[in-house]
């Protein structure tokens, strides 16, 4: 388990970023006992974490009482020919010309420009947001 100060919301004071564990092996309570030794040595109050919907079902985040706060659908561009591929985040943040090297320049909608280009948008599950604000000593499982 990794936690780290949050990446995009700096509203908490720790990111759960990370939880692994060796295919195949269980430790009964083993992941509540990690989260809860890092809220006994840490001194956290707040805490967000994200959960890619494609592939977990976000269970542990609610035994280990967390919140779910909202689920972002995310959105990507596919053109097939040629194939270029890109998720929604990352046109936002560089923009169509710096992507495909084009020379629109600003005042034209990321989304008519990759449509024009023959991409098309494609949606996924998203990922969920979890959240424990104002931590008090809570019964972990």
């Amino acid at each position: 388990m990794t936690f780290r100060k949050p990446r995009y919301n700096k509203n908490f004071e720790y990111e759960l970023l990370r939880l692994c564990t060796k295919s195949g092996s269980i430790v009964y309570g083993g992941v509540s006992k990690l989260f809860k030794y890092f809220l006994q040595t840490s001194v956290a109050t707040s805490i967000i974490s994200y959960c890619d919907n494609s592939k977990f079902s976000g269970k542990i985040y609610k035994e280990l009482g967390f919140t779910l706060e909202r689920i972002s659908i995310a959105k990507h561009w596919v053109r097939l020919n040629p194939f270029k591929h890109f998720t929604d985040n990352l046109v936002r943040q560089k923009g169509v010309d710096s992507l495909l090297g084009t020379h629109f320049g600003k005042g034209m909608l990321n989304e008519t420009l990759l449509l024009s280009m023959g991409f098309l948008p494609i949606y996924d599950v998203g990922q969920a947001v979890y959240v424990i604000n104002n931590y008090q000593e809570r019964t972990l499982i």
